[in-house]
């Protein structure tokens, strides 16, 4: 069977109630982490050289941190933006983080952001920003 993959990234930046889109993402990345807890005691495994080979516990889960590049779209007239954008440093705000439109991806992550930077050039250039972010709480498996 071949193997079908995908190419391009996609993404959508909701505030409030959870519909209002007011940013397209054109570039993102997460990062699931997890730490281990190493449980080494007299029965653990050793090799051939003495060198002692513990078995681990799975502990607490995160950070989970990301990034995301994307657009802004200003245009309060149009349906998939608010009034407000609401784009800033502490904002909550829900990602769906998509790896295909059909969807998959992560979806419906609640995310604070921790660092934003606006981007802004003359030349018809559409108005850009770049954030990271914390996810609050589980981000999901890529569904």
């Amino acid at each position: 069977m071949a193997d079908t993959f995908t190419s391009g990234t996609a993404g959508r930046v909701r505030v409030g109630a959870g519909s209002t889109i007011v940013a397209g993402i054109t570039k993102w990345s997460l990062k699931k982490a997890l730490s281990v807890v190493r449980i080494p005691h007299f029965e653990s495994t050793a090799d051939a050289d003495g060198i002692v080979h513990p078995n681990h516990l799975k502990g607490l889960a995160g950070p989970h941190t990301g990034t995301m590049e994307g657009y802004i779209n200003t245009d309060a007239t149009n349906v998939t933006d608010g009034a407000a954008i609401g784009l800033t440093v502490g904002a909550t705000v829900t990602l769906d983080l998509l790896v295909t439109r059909g969807p998959k991806g992560f979806l419906d992550m609640s995310v604070t952001i921790t660092g934003m930077t606006f981007e802004v050039a003359v030349e018809n250039q559409p108005a850009r920003f770049t954030a990271e972010f914390e996810v609050d709480g589980n981000p999901g498996k890529l569904q």
